[in-house]
């Protein structure tokens, strides 16, 4: 089989104005994708004191594909195929090629295996394959920023712009190569089923916002969008699969999965680390670094306490008072600074698992799922963020540190910058076990169903999200952060609900 296709997204332009109310200091943004069109939206209409905002977007992606199929008596499997694309969303090296490989061997049906009756399926597999990211700009507009008085000749001020984001004029294409092996079996009369897989996937050339500093002429921090860096996951998952038939009137299922997963940088633009992700008072909470995971956390380890403004003064940390956190010395040499700074935790679990469990009998079904992660750490942004503006969560205030001995984990609460540097005591565990779901319906008996004029009449009850555990102090372990890099920094956010339902099913 072969194609080809192309994509061009709809060119989609807004102007609008709000007159008297530019000249106030107030900063307007100019969304502006393509770069090469950044005059297209110049300011010559501000002399009549209106304040233009416009947006644009376009994309467009052509690819070339073809893939081929083969399979000899249901035993030897391929599968083989290959992409040409191209983007618009990229600089240099606009197409690119991607192959991929899958080849099975299901040796249950080789001849040798006729006589064995443990097996009733097994199979191994193994892919490689190398796919595209068409789309690594579309989330990052190169922005300009319309500000009133922000260009002054002599005594008046203008209005002028400034760039919000440069877009790295060499960005390439993010790509993803990965190979698996995996093994497929089947038992006891295909009742029983498991799957094994190692897989090996590097994502190459990730785009995100690095930190370039006001030498840009950018305004936003994280102002310079390139391919900034590279990164391996590996591991292996187990999946299991048990129905059963035990009689007409009774069915019983359990489903297991569990992932082991080691996650590594493997390249970083311009060096071996960047410093980016979220920050508070100019310290990035997050270190990219090869050797380590994406976003682990960098700064410094709390080692307890001061007691007294004397055994502060002697710590060799500037400006420490009783009170405060005491951050260890990881290079020994008696003072505290940015070499003393270490890697805290990392946001990526270690390990994965669900489970669940099923049950028929006559008219009454039941099923329950379980969720769990292991091996992560969060940072609590949201409780860093509350020292010294009078919005602590309770366990925060009740066991801070009040005097000598009072606390040798928890600090005093202050607005002093030194005592909130990215540190160890915002870094938590971040392991949870959840029930997922439950639910038990019932089946009315049909001829109740017939008299309502429907074949059949199910009431159930269910409850999404009923219960977790977890030892994190914020309100939900799961942080569903999409920034990749700050996956684990809870910045209020939203909590998972729980859901509690009741309905039922009809069918005519």
């Amino acid at each position: 089989m072969g194609g080809f296709s192309r994509i061009r997204d709809s060119r989609s332009e807004e102007v609008r104005t709000a007159k008297n109310v530019f000249y106030n200091g107030t900063n307007e943004s100019l969304n502006i994708y393509d770069g090469t069109d950044i005059f297209y939206y110049n300011d010559t209409a501000l002399a009549s004191g209106g304040r233009p905002e416009a947006t644009q977007d376009q994309r467009r992606i052509e690819s070339f594909f073809g893939r081929i199929n083969y399979d000899y008596a249901g035993k030897y499997l391929l599968n083989a195929s290959v992409r040409r694309d191209a983007t618009s969303q990229v600089s240099t090296d606009r197409y690119k090629t991607f192959p991929a490989v899958s080849i099975g061997w299901v040796v249950s049906k080789e001849g040798f295996m006729s006589g064995q009756n443990v097996f009733n399926l097994l199979k191994f597999r193994a892919s490689y394959g190398e796919l595209g990211n068409p789309n690594v700009t579309r989330k990052y507009n190169q922005t300009v920023t319309v500000i009133g008085g922000g260009a002054y000749y002599g005594n008046n001020g203008y209005p002028a712009s400034t760039i919000d984001e440069v877009i790295d004029p060499s960005i390439g294409w993010e790509t993803t190569v990965g190979t698996d092996f995996g093994v497929e079996m089947a038992f006891l009369n295909n009742d029983l089923k498991v799957e094994g897989t190692y897989f090996n996937k590097e994502s190459k050339d990730v785009v995100y916002g690095i930190f370039q500093g006001t030498i840009s002429g950018a305004s936003n921090p994280r102002n310079f969008i390139t391919n900034a860096y590279s990164f391996r996951n590996k591991g292996f998952e187990v999946s299991l699969n048990y129905n059963k038939n035990v009689n007409e009137n009774v069915k019983l299922g359990f489903y297991g999965n569990f992932t082991s997963l080691k996650n590594e940088i493997t390249d970083v633009f311009g060096g071996s680390f960047l410093e980016t992700g979220a920050s508070l008072f100019g310290n990035s909470i997050v270190r990219l670094q090869t050797g380590q995971a994406v976003g682990s956390y960098y700064g410094y380890d709390v080692a307890g306490v001061f007691q007294t403004d004397a055994e502060a003064a002697a710590s060799g940390q500037t400006g420490a008072k009783a009170g405060w956190f005491k951050f260890a010395d990881q290079d020994g040499n008696g003072v505290i600074d940015t070499r003393d700074k270490t890697f805290l935790g990392s946001p990526i679990p270690k390990g994965t698992y669900g489970f669940g469990f099923t049950l028929n009998v006559h008219s009454i079904d039941f099923g329950i799922d379980f969720q769990g992660v292991f091996g992560n750490k969060i940072y609590n942004y949201n409780r860093e963020q509350r020292y010294g503006n009078e919005s602590w969560d309770l366990d925060m205030y009740n066991n801070r540190w009040r005097g000598a001995g009072t606390s040798n984990t928890n600090s005093m609460i202050t607005s002093n910058q030194s005592i909130i540097l990215p540190n160890s005591y915002f870094v938590e565990d971040g392991s949870y076990f959840r029930i997922r779901n439950i639910q038990v319906g019932y089946n009315l008996p049909s001829v109740i169903a017939q008299s309502l004029s429907v074949k059949k009449l199910r009431i159930y009850l269910s409850a999404q999200n009923p219960w977790t555990s977890f030892k994190y102090n914020g309100f939900s372990p799961e942080i569903m952060n999409q920034d990749r890099v700050q996956m684990g920094i809870d910045n209020n956010i939203y909590p998972i609900s729980a859901i509690y339902t009741m309905g039922m099913n009809l069918t005519f």
